[in-house]
């Protein structure tokens, strides 16, 4: 349902009656899964954030007669920025990640090949809480042959770290759904990838020539190869069907082949899945800006995972680096006109929650005065298990409708093909998928 105030102001809802979109006074707000929303305004910020006031927020800048973005983050109470170089692929503007230094290159060299011999490592988190709820889903592996596999462990750990901490209420994990170790070796090989990548951009700086220009297609398709993609934040994506599920942190894709000519999305395989949304071995649409976002999340904690094998050479079973490898890293030519960190965007980001709420408080109250057919529910009011005036729960329906009704459920049982979502006063029944009975 839509609908557009006399003074120009716009208001979209979705499932349920809640708002999916607002417009208003040149600033349009996009709610996405897990309280995400998406805000840009007319003075070209961009500001991606969540009720808990995590997030980030988008600037542009010039750098050698280049136009770069500079996103300022705010995550698990740390404040950093990440540098990108835009570039259009089928029509998008899509954002890549740019390092903003690079390692000696004799560490690429000593990064990319296997060890001599297994290290058996012992990660610093094994007893924190996060790692102990995520046990059923992923361990790290038992031995490391080479740093590709080690980094693999580093970049999972990184999601399911997070994951944990977006997290209002810890929910057990769905019996059954393992990233398994033959997934870890394909995220090794994407790592493998990058750091082949990161390498060559190395040495084009070493050249005198820019690393990060002359794009004509996302890295993430080089090679006529799969790509492996680690889920970053909670998505809502479609099957060839139209059916809509949800991906989200710790999830792993693989992209087969490119996009159709044109296409603004592309069709990837869940590989690995905690359960909650999408299934293991689904085939689903993923927006192109989506795809690239998570190839930077990769390559991001990628960088920092060097950082970290570099300094924990010779330790913990880790063989000692080549002469040369544990020089300090070269800064990137554009790295004297980037803007650094901004300390206020925790703050920025907490304002930017309350002044969404006034705008769809305002853009609703004007909606009613002009005898709009607002449904009930419409500020994501509805009480979590319990469905919103006009939506009713009805055999059937499948698991991703149920969700899309009541959110997600307090606890999952599963009994052969019969399913069971518990909610604080409802509980639904599915068989083979489908709701058969409702109390």
């Amino acid at each position: 349902m839509v609908h557009r105030t006399r003074s120009g102001s716009e208001v979209r809802y979705g499932t349920g009656g809640r708002i999916a979109s607002v417009q208003r006074n040149g600033v349009v707000v996009t709610h996405g899964p897990g309280n995400r929303m998406i805000v840009n305004r007319p003075d070209g910020r961009l500001i991606v954030t969540n009720r808990s006031g995590h997030g980030f927020v988008q600037r542009e800048f010039s750098a050698g007669g280049r136009t770069y973005v500079a996103r300022n983050y705010y995550v698990g109470g740390r404040v950093y920025v990440n540098y990108y170089r835009p570039y259009q692929y089928n029509g998008v503007v899509l954002n890549r990640y740019v390092p903003v230094r690079y390692y000696p290159r004799p560490f690429y060299g000593w990064a990319y090949n296997p060890w001599a011999r297994p290290v058996y490592y012992t990660w610093g988190w094994t007893r924190d809480p996060w790692y102990g709820y995520w046990g059923p889903y992923w361990t790290p592996a038992p031995y490391y042959s080479g740093p590709g596999v080690w980094l693999a462990d580093y970049l999972i750990s990184q999601q399911l770290m997070l994951a944990y901490q977006d997290r209002a209420s810890q929910q057990p994990i769905m019996a059954g759904n393992q990233l398994s170790p033959e997934v870890r070796d394909l995220v090794a090989e994407e790592v493998q990838r990058q750091l082949a990548l990161e390498n060559q951009e190395a040495g084009s700086m070493g050249r005198g020539l820019v690393a990060d220009s002359g794009e004509t297609e996302p890295a993430w398709l080089s090679g006529n190869k799969p790509h492996l993609f680690l889920v970053s934040y909670n998505l809502d994506v479609q099957d060839p069907s139209g059916r809509v599920c949800t991906v989200g942190r710790g999830d792993v894709l693989q992209l087969s082949s490119p996009p159709a000519q044109g296409a603004t999305a592309a069709y990837v395989t869940v590989l690995a899945s905690t359960g909650r949304g999408c299934r293991r071995g689904s085939n689903v649409a993923v927006d192109l800006n989506d795809l690239q976002d998570m190839n930077n999340q990769m390559r991001e904690s990628l960088n920092q995972g060097m950082g970290e094998l570099q300094s924990r050479a010779g330790q913990n079973g880790i063989p000692p680096m080549p002469p040369g490898a544990s020089a300090p890293p070269v800064n990137a030519p554009f790295a004297q006109s980037a803007p650094p960190a901004d300390a206020d965007v925790a703050n920025e980001l907490r304002q930017q929650v309350q002044e969404v709420d006034r705008i769809e408080q305002e853009t609703v109250s004007e909606a009613r005065a002009e005898g709009a057919p607002v449904p009930s529910g419409d500020n994501q009011d509805a009480a979590p298990g319990q469905p919103s005036a006009g939506v009713e729960l009805r055999p059937g329906q499948s698991t991703s409708e149920v969700r899309a009704i009541l959110g997600n459920p307090l606890q999952i049982i599963k009994l052969q093909q019969k399913e069971i979502y518990r909610y604080k006063d409802v509980k639904v029944t599915f068989v083979n998928g489908q709701v058969t009975d409702i109390e």
